[in-house]
Parts: structure tokens; sequence; C-alpha cells
């Protein structure tokens, strides 16, 4: 789930190239519940949480994140295998309260929204 490949050549990951490929197809919500439930894979839903969190309108965020903050699904989100293993729940919580996501910003958050996030 980084956003580059490890190592010197800086190379987008296979993760963010298929992000880049479901922002130029624009999901429908039928799709999105699809990977959001997939079973097969955690970083198929991984994939469908960065899309939301680059893609979906800021007001419908929380509706779409909510049921999965507390998802004890364990991944590895780093390539190289240094990190230790997270949950899916943590990955999505960081997903909203952080800025950067591997050298990357995300989409900012409207002050009334991010404030709301922090409460719930």
């Amino acid at each position: 789930m980084d956003g580059k490949e490890s190592g010197a050549t800086k190379m987008p990951s296979t993760a963010f190239c298929l992000l880049l490929r479901l922002l130029t197809l624009r999901c429908t919500e039928k799709q999105m519940n699809l990977m959001l439930h997939h079973v097969d894979s955690p970083y198929i839903r991984c994939v469908g949480f960065l899309y939301l969190r680059y893609a979906c309108e800021p007001e419908r965020i929380w509706e779409w994140f909510e049921p999965y903050l507390y998802d004890d699904e364990p991944v590895q989100v780093h390539a190289t295998g240094t990190k230790p293993e997270t949950t899916i729940g943590a990955w999505v919580r960081s997903l909203l309260t952080e800025m950067n996501y591997h050298d990357t910003l995300l989409p900012r958050l409207p002050v009334q929204i991010e404030r709301n996030v922090k409460v719930q």
C-alpha cells in the first residue's frame, strides 16, 4: 500500500497504479460496496478506501468509513515489511486523521468535517 516501490526507482506502487485506474473509471456505489466487502484480500479493500479518500465528497466520507473504523482484519501496508502489521480499522482511522499518506498529500477535509471525525 506504499505510494511508490521500494528502492531507488521512484516508480509508483501497484496500489497507486490501481488507484489511478479507478479514478479514471469513476466507480459506482455498487462497485465500491463490492470492494469494501471483498473477502479475498484486505488489499482490495485498502485500495477502495484510498479511492474514497481521494474521490469521495467530504460530506459523505464519514458514512463510508464509519462501519470499518474498528475492523480487525490484519494488513501489511508497508512494502518492505519493516513495520508491523496493522488492522484495517487502524489504517482507515489514519486515512481520516492524517494529511499525508506515504509522501503523498491527501485531500484536505473541510474544518467542520475534520472536527466531527475527531469527535466521533
